[in-house]
């Protein structure tokens, strides 16, 4: 009961200085993270086999991911909900999990959408120009390169992969867009309400 009473009466002057604790925490924890996944991205770009182009575009670009999802969380860690939780004295597991995280949903899953089809177009395109996969392999950029000689004569081939490419690029965007706008999070644009005039 006297401990609750002692938490009540803290000074304005403890609890920001509390606050800018928990900010240097969580700074310090993002920014270790990050030369955590360079050193990692260093070591997995060596042993990859197959794909390596677009795995290397993913796994090279995490640092942008992170820097991203740093500068998103560094504008939700001063609202009020988060504040609340502190106050509360949620741990910094429970606020980054339960009150940081949700909210950062939409400028992570654009990110990846982005990067995802940035990575598929970039394999295709090292394929297309000879640079990527060799000709046993099933890929659409060499099946579009291979088949670009007859494209007068017979265009579904070419036709078909350059197809199956713009759908999944779009197809992965929409998805991302959609779960985007159904999480409702605090980056998602304004939607306009129209009205009808009969």
């Amino acid at each position: 009961m006297e401990n609750q009473h002692m938490t009540a009466e803290k000074t304005p002057e403890q609890i920001e200085a509390e606050m800018m604790q928990t900010r240097e925490s969580i700074t310090q924890k993002v920014a270790a993270l990050e030369t955590q996944v360079v050193g990692t991205v260093q070591t997995a770009a060596d042993t990859l086999t197959g794909t390596v182009e677009a795995v290397k575009e993913l796994v090279t670009t995490a640092p942008g991911a992170v820097r991203i999802a740093r500068a998103a969380a560094l504008e939700i860690v001063d609202l009020p909900y988060v504040e609340a939780a502190r106050a509360r004295g949620e741990t910094l597991r429970y606020i980054t999990g339960r009150e940081i995280l949700p909210n950062i949903k939409g400028p992570l899953f654009a990110d990846f959408g982005l990067r995802l089809t940035a990575a598929i177009l970039l394999v295709s395109a090292l394929s297309f120009l000879g640079l990527g996969l060799k000709p046993p392999a099933a890929d659409w950029g060499l099946m579009i390169g291979e088949n670009r000689v007859a494209l007068t004569v017979q265009p579904w081939p070419v036709l078909i992969p350059v197809l199956a490419i713009a759908l999944i690029t779009i197809g992965i965007n929409l998805i991302l867009d959609g779960q985007k706008r159904r999480t409702g999070d605090l980056f998602a644009e304004d939607t306009v309400e129209t009205t009808r005039v009969v």
